[in-house]
């Protein structure tokens, strides 16, 4: 099981769900200012990216404890 970085997950989620709902209500309303929409897209960006570090920080930490055996494939 990975080990998720929960305040990383949160902030993660957060930036998505925040810049996905502006971005839909900017281009509801027509407002299609180019620099206002790409400011809310890298919102969703960032928390993708953030979510991307946070579980694959988890997945070092996971892999850890079996490497330090000095023994490849031993559980």
């Amino acid at each position: 099981m990975r080990k998720w970085s929960p305040g990383l997950v949160w902030v993660g989620v957060s930036l998505i769900v925040i810049g996905a709902a502006l971005t839909g209500v900017q281009i509801a309303w027509f407002d299609l200012n180019l620099v206002a929409v790409l400011s809310k897209v890298f919102l969703v960006v960032l928390g993708v990216a953030l979510l991307w570090q946070s579980a694959r920080n988890g997945r070092g930490r996971e892999k850890a404890p079996h490497s330090a055996s000095g023994v490849e494939g031993a559980e």
